[in-house]
């Protein structure tokens, strides 16, 4: 699959930047000029299938160009495992002016050994984290609801959220 990326502005005014794809060596990322010229600017990784070390490459060399001409707030909207590994990982990954506001959390079920991901807003974390398991859904459990009280978290929580502890 290839990469891809479009803009769109809010009501309010907000740029939003939406990621599709693979992030690799073949993936072409905007022209900071392309940006919205907007207080807030939203990066949309809902549609990011996959992260190698050539994306990571090339996006770390993105990420410096916003910190060097790009002003406006910028959040980070569904992000999957493989952008928050990046994210705990990877000094630089963030620019610097950047927030990560809502993540896909890993679950698990050990009833039909399902792997789920969950939306999440990262500031309500610590206080939504035991009831993860009310946002599954039958979409993501052909089981749903007789194994909903057997999901667990399929990551270490003091892990997956050090990002936010920066």
């Amino acid at each position: 699959m290839s990469f891809s990326y479009e803009f769109s502005t809010t009501k309010d005014g907000t740029g939003v930047l939406k990621l599709q794809g693979f992030l690799d060596e073949s993936a072409d990322l905007p022209e900071i000029s392309e940006f919205p010229s907007g207080d807030k600017i939203i990066f949309d990784f809902g549609g990011v299938d996959l992260i190698n070390s050539s994306g990571i490459k090339k996006w770390v060399r993105f990420v410096d160009e916003i910190d060097d001409r790009v002003k406006s707030e910028i959040s980070f909207h569904n992000c999957h495992r493989i952008l928050v590994d990046q994210i705990n990982l990877i000094e630089g990954f963030l620019p610097q002016n950047s927030k990560v506001e809502s993540v896909f959390v890993p679950l698990y079920c050990e009833e039909c050994e399902s792997e789920f991901e969950v939306l999440q807003r990262v500031e309500k974390i610590d206080e939504d984290i035991d009831r993860l398991a009310d946002k599954v859904t039958e979409s993501n459990c052909g089981n749903f609801p007789q194994c909903r009280k057997k999901f667990d978290l399929d990551f270490v929580p003091e892990r997956f959220f050090r990002f936010a502890k920066k």
